[in-house]
């Protein structure tokens, strides 16, 4: 009885996900945008990990870290952009920072480089998972022919919203 209880626990929770991906697959069929991605300098905090299943880690105790220096310089609401660069072999650099005022005060400046074609994903509420989100935007944009790559931003805005961007490149045709 028990890993019925179980299989069907599991059952509610791939329906649930599955449920949640087609609601973002939406969201982001609405709001999407394809343009070039600046380039963006930030005051940041970073971490290295190995592997994806550590960067929810590592984002959020850099979010923690930036979110208390942002506070003892009276910076509350400014929007905070993280971005996660696997382009180095066997490495992700997970970054955390904002917009460097009148100096850094203590933070690296992180140069985060421009792309010529990019997308943007923009919610007014942060999506139930960021991850599930991404795989919505990567399977809307195979559909279009093109995939992301390089160095993924997300912002979390002052407002409380989230904005997903990323350089894209297109696929080869069969």
């Amino acid at each position: 009885m028990a890993q019925i209880d179980d299989a069907a626990a599991q059952l509610t929770e791939v329906r649930t996900r599955l449920a949640a991906l087609e609601k973002g697959r939406h969201a982001i069929m609405n709001a999407f945008e394809l343009h070039p991605l600046p380039t963006v300098h930030l005051a940041a905090l970073q971490a290295r990990v190995r592997d994806e299943s550590e960067i929810r880690d590592a984002t959020a105790e850099l979010l923690a870290r930036l979110r208390s220096h942002l506070v003892r310089r009276g910076a509350t609401g400014a929007d905070i952009t993280l971005t996660y660069d696997g382009t180095a072999e066997d490495v992700i650099v997970v970054t955390a920072g904002t917009v460097p005022g009148a100096g850094p005060h203590g933070l690296d400046v992180i140069t985060v480089p421009g792309a010529a074609h990019g997308v943007s994903v923009r919610f007014d509420a942060p999506p139930a998972d960021t991850g599930d989100a991404w795989v919505a935007l990567d399977s809307h944009l195979a559909e279009e022919g093109l995939a992301t790559t390089g160095v993924y931003r997300q912002t979390l805005t002052g407002e409380g919203g989230v904005v997903l961007q990323a350089p894209v490149r297109e696929l080869p045709r069969p």
